[in-house]
């Protein structure tokens, strides 16, 4: 029997992440916030462990899987470090085990240490696995691409939000009173957020997309210039929505909002510079059933893009001064109909499914309807409570489209289904194992 595929052990990982305490609880979040008809109804501990899980455990894993097996064959070179390779993904699924636990069980003074030395394992992966990266294509003769821009921009975000989120974790458990603790959450919550979604998981996905949208799909290139273009204009809005966001809190002058709504602009900016060209409202030439989730998440990224330069406007019609769920909203516009539904789409070109189309049209269904239920329902809270009532079924259509879709992988992932090239005839063939 052939030994499993490197990317099939971190998305076999991955998807035992989300479907426990990734979205699994996420659900059972969800139903307490409906119940108690508030989104406060719920530990903030709980709903941070919960957000760990699903950056590090659902995104990162997916990340670290497909960017081990991928790059090195297209930047024609050997992995650098090959008897490491596993262990990235040993340390991730530890630390993000014990950071669910020390975060939501009441352990005493044992705690905030347990949920540290989580934190520390989590470091050590990103940093392991980003290693490994740089000195792979260091020691390959590539020449620096805009695509690999947008990579590397997301690796150091990667490393830089698992020690954010380390001290931000420690600083919450820590915190001596409850005014304490809403100030640091005030203060760096949305930042470390900003971190996670525009700098490791949109750089990501905008960065291997460039890369290998054009041959799995036969979408249009996205011109060097403009990748470039994309690239600083999407660096400067993740710095500037990152650290004005602080420097608003801290100052309380809110004439820093306007370089926040500057930054958002950017970000709006830098992803149409790099998606336009591809014309994603097209049909694609092949693939069509990964290519249906991919179209539809950039659908969702613009969405989120547009609702998040939006804000102000919402904030003067609600005359809320900060809406919490219409901030909730666009969130979830990003992680689950954006990077989650990536994901989806991504894995089904990299691991070998039946060639059914009919099996996952029932996850783009329930995916979409759900997401689209959350985002609805979260907004329309402000305007009445009678949204919490039904909100937990958004929950509920996610988790059960993530399991028929996991269902449908799984076979491939265990090496059931006659496994085809990884990639098309213009992509290097991958050997790694």
């Amino acid at each position: 029997m052939l030994e499993q595929p490197l990317h099939h052990r971190y998305f076999t990982a991955a998807i035992a992440t989300v479907l426990t305490v990734g979205a699994a609880w996420g659900v059972w979040l969800l139903w307490q916030v409906g119940v108690a008809g508030r989104f406060t109804g719920v530990s903030i501990q709980d709903v941070n462990a919960h957000g760990q899980a699903q950056i590090d455990g659902w995104v990162g894993l997916f990340i670290m899987g497909f960017a081990l097996q991928m790059f090195p064959p297209v930047w024609h070179a050997r992995l650098v470090g090959r008897r490491w390779r596993l262990v990235p993904l040993g340390a991730m699924l530890a630390g993000v085990a014990i950071r669910s636990v020390a975060m939501s069980v009441p352990l005493g003074g044992s705690g905030p240490l347990l949920a540290l030395v989580g934190s520390a394992l989590q470091l050590g992966a990103t940093a392991l696995f980003a290693g490994m990266l740089a000195l792979t294509f260091h020691r390959s003769l590539e020449r620096l691409q805009p695509w690999m821009g947008f990579v590397f921009l997301a690796l150091a975000c990667f490393v830089g939000q698992v020690l954010l989120d380390g001290w931000h974790t420690w600083r919450m458990m820590m915190a001596p009173s409850r005014e304490v603790l809403l100030a640091q959450l005030a203060t760096f919550q949305a930042p470390l957020r900003d971190l996670q979604i525009h700098g490791l998981a949109l750089c990501m996905s905008l960065g291997v997309s460039q890369r290998f949208l054009p041959p799995f799909l036969g979408t249009p290139e996205t011109p060097a210039s403009r990748g470039w273009l994309g690239l600083g204009a999407i660096g400067a809005g993740l710095l500037l929505e990152s650290v004005l966001f602080v420097a608003l809190r801290i100052s309380g002058d809110h004439r820093w909002g306007a370089g926040l709504l500057l930054g958002w602009v950017l970000l709006a900016l830098g992803s149409a510079l790099v998606v336009l060209p591809w014309k994603l409202w097209r049909p694609t030439e092949r693939n069509g059933r990964s290519a249906s989730f991919i179209r539809l998440a950039y659908a969702w990224l613009g969405l989120s893009l547009v609702m998040l330069l939006l804000l102000p406007v919402y904030q003067a019609v609600s005359g809320l001064p900060f809406s919490h769920a219409y901030y909730g909203a666009i969130r979830h516009a990003v992680t689950v109909g954006f990077v989650s539904q990536m994901i989806v789409g991504v894995s089904t070109l990299v691991v070998p499914v039946t060639p059914r189309t009919a099996t996952l049209r029932p996850v783009l269904l329930l995916l979409n309807t759900g997401c689209f239920l959350r985002v609805s329902l979260q907004i329309s809270s402000d305007w009445t409570p009678r949204a919490f009532r039904v909100i937990g079924v958004s929950g509920v259509l996610e988790l059960t489209a993530l399991l028929v879709w996991a269902a449908v992988l799984l076979p491939g992932l265990l090496g059931r289904v006659k496994r085809p090239e990884l990639s098309p005839e213009d992509l290097p063939r991958t050997t790694e194992r």
